[in-house]
């Protein structure tokens, strides 16, 4: 339940700022399109240049881009958990009272862990708006996608890197095969819900419990 509490502390917290800077922003500038407008025109696209003189395509850039920067941030996570933070953050996770009686601050290891997923949100967001045409405003993030962010890392499985990654995949691709299934208003809203109630009851430990299952053998005898 703590997990949940936080997970809906932030989501209310986002929308709230968001909503508070543009309104700052409007008064101050006065209109929508000098509060988000970046420098680049909506759908402008640009040609960038190596340093061999060749012509590089922005999509072909932001490809290599986020790509390059999304395994360099994985791999550094990855490292992260499997080193003495990452042993603490799940003492800290299973239970508060046994990390502190075993000497571990467990305030300065929270803060590390909002500031660590803030980095990587931080991240995320500004690749988010070099592939939106370097144009964002705060009602690209509504509720509705807050809350696909938090069901992304349910389904995924809490804790879990592998996890993640398939739970980023599956609010990326599940909500249009629902809506593949079926025309009707809101089935395919009714389709994606289903799926992730079958889940939850299926897989309590999330897509990343099920491939620890699977690859148990494998890791055992490693």
């Amino acid at each position: 339940m703590r997990a949940i509490r936080i997970a809906v502390a932030a989501v209310a917290f986002v929308l709230t700022t968001g909503v508070a800077a543009a309104d700052a922003s409007m008064s101050a500038h006065g209109s929508v399109e000098q509060v988000y407008a970046t420098g680049v025109a909506p759908g402008a696209r640009m040609s960038l240049v190596d340093g061999a003189g060749r012509t590089v395509a922005t999509n072909d850039f932001l490809f290599y881009l986020t790509w390059g920067i999304g395994l360099v941030l994985a791999g550094a996570a990855w490292l992260l958990v499997r080193g003495r933070v990452g042993r603490a953050f799940r003492a800290v996770r299973d239970s508060e009272v046994a990390a502190a009686s075993a000497g571990i601050n467990t305030g300065f290891y929270k803060t590390l862990a909002f500031g660590i997923s803030g980095f990587y949100a931080g991240v995320g967001g500004s690749l988010f708006v070099l592939v939106s045409n370097w144009f964002v405003s705060p009602s690209t993030f509504g509720f509705d996608k807050s809350l696909l962010l938090v069901v992304g890392a349910v389904v995924g499985g809490l804790g879990s890197l592998a996890g993640m990654a398939l739970g980023a995949l599956f609010i990326q691709f599940v909500p249009g095969w629902a809506a593949n299934l079926s025309n009707a208003p809101g089935a395919p809203s009714v389709f994606f819900g289903a799926a992730i109630v079958l889940v939850m009851i299926l897989l309590p430990g999330g897509l990343g419990g099920l491939l620890r299952k699977l690859t148990e053998p494998l890791t055992r005898r490693l």
